[in-house]
This record gives structure tokens, C-alpha cells and sequence, in this order.
């Protein structure tokens, strides 16, 4: 956990430490700097907190709350499978989960592959994975493989959800998960 704890004091937060208020550029620079991560994964970490948790929660000085953690290990999930760049590369996907969150390899590589599954490498190679369309698919594809590679206790933590949120998005059709995640969200915030 020990890199997860600097990914975390990189990003959240930590910036406005040394900073007057939040800025991407020196996230992402901390990131790139203190971590494994890629650029374009760096970047995209940065961009989807900035999606997830208020900008001004992200200047803040404060600690994180629970919550805003979870929400950081999904959005830091989020970056290393779906913005990994070209050409996708399913070991380096897996490596990256092991070493910055701590996920068991095996695990990683079950995720990695399951994500696979249900979107083609190319579309997690694009550098344009923010869009809503785009991630409600790729989290709904993390949903899918968090249940297959270590059941319902990983949905929350790997895709950023309550407790009631997850509940919510379990009880939907397979099919219907990238819709439901969105919809549960909303009506159980």
C-alpha cells in the first residue's frame, strides 16, 4: 500500500500544499515524478478526479474522506486500464495495477483481461476514454471484471461507488450495468 499512500498524497489534495489552489499540470508532474505512471495515464488520472471530485475539494488542504478515497483508488484504476496509450499493452495494464494499487498479479491480470473482454484493446489504447460514453462503458466493463476476478466486495473499491450505489448497479441486468452505474449514482448520492 505503501505506493498507493504516495499516489494518493500526489493527487489528492497534496497539490494545494505547496500550491494557493489546484492545478493539473503539478499533479500530473508530482505524479510523473513520484510514480510508475505514464503521461498520458498521469493525465488522465488527474482529469478524471477532476470528473468525480469537485475541483475545489481537490485544492483543498484537508484530509480525504473516506469516500474520496475510494473515489481516487477507481479513478487511478481507471487511468491504468483505460488510458494506458498505443499500443496497448495488456502485461504493462497488469503490471501497473500490482505495483500501484497493491492488486495481487494474479488478480491484475484477471481484470486486465476480463476488461478486454468487453472493450477491444484498440479503444483502451485512445486517448480520448473521458467522454461520457466512454467511461460509462469502461467502468461497466471494470464492474464485470471486478465480479470475475474477486466477486462483489471489489466492485465498490475498484469502480468508485457507495456501498448502496453498488448494491444498486448489481441488481441491474448485465447489459443494462453502464446505464444503471450512472443512474445509481444519481439517485442514491
Amino acid at each position: 500500500m505503501k505506493r498507493f499512500a504516495i499516489l494518493l498524497g500526489c493527487a489528492l489534495f497534496a497539490a494545494a500544499c505547496n500550491n494557493t489552489g489546484y492545478s493539473r499540470a503539478t499533479v500530473v508532474e508530482d505524479l510523473r515524478a513520484q510514480t510508475q505512471l505514464t503521461d498520458a495515464q498521469a493525465d488522465c488520472l488527474s482529469k478524471r478526479l477532476e470528473q468525480v471530485i469537485d475541483v475545489r475539494r481537490l485544492g483543498a488542504r484537508d484530509e480525504p474522506t473516506p469516500f474520496e478515497r475510494v473515489e481516487f483508488r477507481a479513478a487511478l484504476l481507471y487511468a491504468i486500464v483505460a488510458c494506458s496509450g498505443a499500443p496497448y499493452d495488456r502485461d504493462r495494464v497488469a503490471t501497473a495495477l500490482n505495483e500501484e494499487l497493491d492488486i495481487p498479479f494474479a488478480e491484475s491480470e484477471c481484470i486486465t483481461r476480463a476488461v478486454e473482454q468487453r472493450v477491444k484493446p484498440d479503444t483502451l489504447a485512445r486517448d480520448d476514454n473521458l467522454s461520457n460514453a466512454r467511461v460509462a462503458e469502461i467502468r461497466a466493463a471494470i464492474v464485470e471484471a471486478s465480479l470475475a476476478c474477486g466477486g462483489e466486495a471489489k466492485v465498490r473499491r475498484n469502480v468508485g461507488l457507495t456501498r448502496r450505489q453498488a448494491e444498486c448497479v448489481l441488481d441491474a441486468p448485465e447489459e443494462e450495468r453502464a446505464d444503471a452505474i450512472a443512474q445509481c449514482e444519481k439517485n442514491n448520492s
